[in-house]
C-alpha cells in the first residue's frame, strides 16, 4: 500500500496539471513530511529548551518550516575571539494553533543558543479555510490538520 502510494506521488510530481484536489493531496505531504522529519529529527535541544521556557509544549508542537544556514558568520564574543555562529530560521505551529516565526543563532555544533532574533507569532498571516476559491484548504488550514494528524496518531 505503501509503495502504491509513493507511486502515485511521484506520478503527481511529474504531472503537468494538477486538480485541485490533488494540489491539495501535494501540499499536504510536503506539510506533512516536514513536520515528520522534525519531530523525528528534533530541533537542536538548547532551542527546545527555550522553547519549553516560553510555555511552548515541544513534544507536541509541529515544525512548519525550518532551514539551517550552514554558512556561518564570525563575530566576537566577550574574550574577543572569533566564534561561529550558524542562523536558523522557519516557523513553528504549537499545540495551541498558534504560528510562531523564528530566527536564532546557534554556536558550530549547535549545543548553545547564541541570540534569538526574533520569535514572532504570525497567526494573522495565515489563513485558515477548508474551502478557498481555486485552492481548496489553505497551508493554515492543512498544517492544522497535520498537526491534529501527528499528535493522535
Amino acid at each position: 500500500m505503501e509503495n502504491e502510494e509513493n507511486f502515485d506521488i511521484e506520478r503527481l510530481k511529474r504531472k503537468s496539471h494538477l486538480n485541485v484536489q490533488e494540489q491539495i493531496f501535494l501540499r499536504k505531504i510536503r506539510i506533512k513530511t516536514t513536520a515528520e522529519y522534525w519531530r523525528k529529527k528534533g530541533v537542536p535541544k538548547c532551542f527546545s529548551d527555550f522553547l519549553a521556557q516560553k510555555g511552548i509544549n515541544t513534544e507536541k508542537m509541529m515544525v512548519f518550516a525550518y532551514n539551517e544556514d550552514d554558512d556561518y558568520q564570525f563575530s566576537y564574543n566577550d574574550f574577543n575571539e572569533n566564534e561561529s555562529r550558524y542562523s536558523d530560521y522557519g516557523t513553528i505551529l504549537t499545540e495551541d494553533k498558534i504560528f510562531f516565526d523564528f530566527e536564532v543563532e546557534f554556536n558550530r555544533d549547535r549545543t548553545l543558543l547564541v541570540k534569538l532574533n526574533y520569535l514572532n507569532d504570525v497567526t494573522s498571516n495565515y489563513e485558515i479555510s477548508q474551502h478557498k476559491k481555486g485552492i481548496g484548504k489553505t497551508d493554515g488550514f492543512l498544517a492544522l490538520e497535520v498537526l491534529d494528524e501527528i499528535n493522535n496518531h
